[in-house]
This record gives C-alpha cells, structure tokens and sequence, in this order.
C-alpha cells in the first residue's frame, strides 16, 4: 500500500468520528494525528473530496458530507443531468450516457463518478448489471409511478419494448 494510499485509509477512519456537516481539523493537526506529511495529508484530503466523503471549501477547510449528499461542486451538473431526466430527455430504462455527459460538462470520469453517486442517493439513478445495453448506470421510473408487483409477464413485455425502443433486437416476439 502507498504512502498515500494509507494516508487515505487513516483519513477515512478519523471520518467515521467526525459528526455530519462538521469541519474538519486544521490539515497539519491531521498529518500529526495520523503520522504522515502535511504533503502527504493534503493528497489524501483530495482524494476523500473527490471521492465524494467531504467537501474542500475554497482550500481554507474541510467539511464532511451526509451520505448522497451532492458535492458543492457538482450541483450546477447535477441540477442539470436531474432536468435532462425529468424532461424525458433520458426517459425511464435507458442508460446514461455518463461519457458524453462528462465530455458536455467538462469534467473527470472520477468527478462524473461522484455527481452520479448523487443520482442514485436521490433515486434517479440505478446501477444494473444486467441491463439491456449491459452494466451500466439506468435512469428509473419516476418517483410518481404507484408501486406495484414485479415480475408480472406484462414487465417482461415492457422490458423488451424498452430494449427495442433503444435498438436492441430481441428476436421475434
């Protein structure tokens, strides 16, 4: 395991004793606490704010963040994948297209990790890994739907309407 790698480790376990929504400690009280360099301390801080576990604030301090809670960062994009999805731009089964999206907002794979972290905390969002175009992210039905039992014939036929509705050939009905 790397310097940092550790670092990153010890970082996450200090997290789990520090309440939601608080500052952490000054990053050299950090770097003492866990025995490494405030280099190496402040590579590790990055790495939990990319992960998504606390929020970096114009480098002057870092706060934890609630589970799925979104990144400050990441709002404005966030606001608008939620928009694309409600306004049918990304309709219900299809799978986003977390590369484009990435390419549109110009930003990281890993930051396009942590924003869709967000959407499957809220819901619009589901990893499956056997859906129609393959693993992926899905966007699901929306909240309104009434809930009803799964695996009727009629979720089947709606499962390859959707598939064929996305190009995939089903074969014959």
């Amino acid at each position: 395991m790397t310097q940092i790698a550790e670092a990153t480790a010890a970082m996450r376990e200090i997290l789990t004793h520090q309440p939601f929504d608080s500052n952490l400690p000054k990053t050299e009280d950090l770097a003492q606490h866990i025995r490494q360099p405030v280099k190496i301390t402040r590579q590790a801080l990055r790495n939990l704010n990319w992960d998504g576990d606390i929020a970096i604030i114009r480098r002057k301090h870092a706060r934890r963040l609630r589970p799925g809670e979104t990144h400050p960062d990441d709002k404005a994009i966030v606001n608008a994948i939620r928009e694309d999805i409600e306004s049918g731009r990304y309709p219900a089964g299809s799978p986003l297209p977390t590369g484009l999206l990435s390419t549109r907002h110009r930003i990281s794979v890993r930051q396009m990790t942590r924003v869709c972290r967000s959407l499957i905390a809220s819901g619009l969002l589901k990893h499956d890994p056997e859906g129609c175009h393959g693993p992926g992210l899905y966007v699901t039905e929306p909240a309104s739907t009434p809930a009803r039992e799964t695996g009727l014939i009629e979720d089947y036929a709606f499962a390859g309407q959707a598939c064929h509705l996305h190009g995939e050939d089903l074969g014959p009905a």
